[in-house]
């Protein structure tokens, strides 16, 4: 980009940090490569662990430190409810969320078990302790910084978000 107009000018020296979400492997994360100081996609573990993997490589086509990028990592679609976190007290609390979730966005034909089996897959679904035993993942791949959404707002009920912030 040149001659872009920003007002007011950044008091960051050099810049504020740039991050760069995209998980497109031959344009977006040669991108990054050259330009981020911080990536950002989701993914299971391994589907970011392969994200990785191709970021580093083309790190080293552009003489990049691969470790001077931050990793970061989020929650899939803030459009999506079924990939939002999903978290209660006890599984008694996960279940009838699930359900929720279920009655919004199933897939035709989708029975309850099926679309918790595949939502379970994915996203961060569970007790506290399930949520920071799947975060751990993403700490062992080196993620430093997670955007989370938090679920399920049919009745703007704010418990997950607060049981979330007690652990």
């Amino acid at each position: 980009v040149e001659d872009a107009l920003n007002w007011p000018r950044p008091i960051q020296k050099p810049h504020p940090p740039m991050l760069i979400g995209g998980k497109g492997e031959k344009y977006t994360l040669k991108v990054v490569a050259k330009h981020a100081d911080r990536c950002n996609f989701g993914g299971t573990p391994e589907e970011y662990q392969h994200k990785l993997d191709v970021l580093n490589k083309h790190c080293v086509d552009q003489g990049r430190d691969y470790d001077e990028i931050e990793k970061t990592w989020h929650m899939s679609s803030a459009n999506q409810p079924s990939a939002r976190l999903i978290i209660g007290e006890d599984e008694d609390e996960v279940n009838q969320m699930l359900k929720k979730c279920w009655m919004v966005e199933k897939t035709p034909g989708e029975s309850l078990d099926q679309f918790i089996s595949r939502v379970k897959k994915s996203r961060l679904v569970g007790v506290p302790e399930d949520i920071i035993e799947k975060l751990e993942e993403y700490v062992k791949l080196d993620v430093t910084y997670f955007i989370l959404y938090v679920t399920y707002a049919l009745d703007m009920n704010l418990k997950p978000l607060e049981t979330f912030a007690k652990r």
